[in-house]
């Protein structure tokens, strides 16, 4: 006789099934180095992003717990068991990620994911946020007078023409206006 089991799945599935139509796990393991691991870095964000979304703050050595009773193959990919997602695992996979630079990851897996659904855009909006520099400086000194290597900071002009303040930069975001999906980022600065 045939013995049958039932697994808790929840929301989890569907939210799964948009990672899988998507491609997500794909996209970041086409970009992350995979040395020797049994799930891939893009397995283990999935993982990640359905513990967050099944209402566990529980730290990452919990995780296998949480995916003791769910069905991690369906949900994660084939051959992945619950006790795969330990901490070590979704620790290095966090490593890896890191190592390749979160924003650059995400800017290209939403440009991928824009571009899969058929999103297009006419406009773009620029969203900046100012700072200013405060503190003391050694522009003033040569090269070698004093420790570590000359910062030089050129005087500048705020919006408000006060003139000899220490400039500040912007840092930006490219979005994009009704979906407002980031295209691009950075730090600029200003008064060059």
């Amino acid at each position: 006789m045939e013995q049958h089991q039932s697994k808790l799945i929840q929301h989890l599935g569907i939210v799964a099934g948009v990672c899988d139509e998507l491609g997500l796990a794909e996209l970041i393991d086409e970009r992350i180095p995979q040395p020797r691991r049994k799930v891939s870095v893009g397995q283990a964000v999935k993982a990640m992003i359905l513990n967050a979304l099944g209402f566990s703050g529980r730290a990452l050595y919990l995780n296998p717990r949480f995916y003791e009773n769910r069905p991690v193959e369906q949900l994660i990919g084939k051959g992945v068991t619950a006790a795969d997602l330990h901490d070590a695992s979704l620790g290095t996979a966090l490593d890896a990620l890191y190592e390749y630079g979160i924003t650059e990851l995400f800017y290209r897996i939403a440009s991928s994911v824009t571009r899969k659904l058929g999103i297009h855009t006419k406009f773009a909006h620029l969203d900046s946020t100012s700072f200013s520099v405060h503190g003391v400086y050694n522009s003033e000194e040569e090269e070698g007078e004093g420790e570590g290597p000359v910062v030089r900071i050129p005087k500048g002009e705020t919006e408000r023409q006060r003139t000899g303040v220490e400039p500040g930069g912007s840092l930006t975001d490219l979005c994009e206006p009704n979906e407002y999906s980031p295209v691009g980022g950075g730090v600029e600065r200003e008064h060059q």
